[in-house]
């Protein structure tokens, strides 16, 4: 028998769950999407949902790695809230002559 996923179904469950609950596989998921969208190119980059804290090293590097910069407002000691914004591309100007 089918089982029923409609939004009315009395239970809720996961309907692709993770093979892993540790805290570093969900982080790296989490870094994974945020990732996707720097590559996209996506600006600015804003969650209505809070992000791990323990990512913002990582997601610092990323925006770096990636031209954006990155704001981190705290929520609490486990949660925090990231935008980041694409910097603009800087072109230099080059002269004829020798080097």
């Amino acid at each position: 028998m089918a089982e029923d996923l409609s939004d009315d179904a009395a239970d809720f469950r996961c309907i692709a769950s993770f093979p892993d609950d540790s805290a570093s596989f969900v982080n790296g998921f989490e870094a994974g999407m945020l990732w996707h969208r720097m590559v996209a190119g996506e600006t600015p980059i804003e969650n209505p949902i809070a992000y791990h804290s323990e990512n913002r090293e990582v997601f610092q590097r990323m925006a770096d790695a990636q031209g954006y910069d990155a704001e981190f407002e705290p929520i609490d000691d486990e949660w925090m809230i990231a935008t980041f914004t694409k910097r603009p591309k800087r072109f230099g100007i080059i002269t004829g002559g020798r080097v």
